[in-house]
């Protein structure tokens, strides 16, 4: 379990469940652009829908910025490690990933089309497929995400991944 890889204390912990129960409910977001839908055409309402995805990743990142000043750097390493690996070339739409690999405006623009799009490809694929469909789907997305990056920024993700993942 991450606690346990993290080393929380007990204060921390608890300090952590504050912040998050402090933080925005996903469900209220939900609620009020539910009801800016109604009545709305099928593309006001995907318009909105994205609007709502938009806030409710950014009420997200509010509670996680502010859960993650709790910890001290070395738990936040760890973190950063199993994020990282956990995510692979999509923990490149992060905003504090991008700015290590140093992104521009333009790249994290392709990027987040990037991952729209293979979140989209992954439904398509769906629950039932291969190991083997999923490894090719995985090699797949991977190129297309490096593709974005130039030599330099390749070598530091490339860095930053082999030594997030090996942490």
């Amino acid at each position: 379990e991450i606690r346990t890889q993290l080393g929380l204390s007990e204060s921390q912990m608890q300090k952590i469940e504050e912040v998050t129960k402090a933080g925005s409910n996903s469900t209220d977001i939900i609620k009020s652009y539910l009801e800016k839908m109604k009545g709305k055409t099928a593309e006001e309402q995907t318009a909105i829908r994205a609007e709502m995805n938009q806030a409710v990743v950014h009420a997200k990142e509010e509670i996680g910025l502010e859960a993650f000043k709790i910890l001290d750097s070395r738990q936040r390493k760890v973190l950063r490690s199993q994020y990282v690996e956990q995510a692979g070339v999509r923990a490149l739409t992060d905003s504090r990933v991008a700015a290590d690999v140093s992104l521009t405006d333009e790249q994290k623009a392709q990027l987040a089309e990037l991952n729209s799009a293979r979140s989209s490809a992954a439904r398509q694929l769906g629950f039932n497929a291969t190991d083997e469909q999923n490894a090719a789907f995985k090699a797949e997305w991977e190129t297309k995400f490096l593709d974005v990056l130039n030599a330099d920024q390749k070598s530091r993700w490339a860095a930053m991944y082999s030594a997030d993942a090996s942490a």
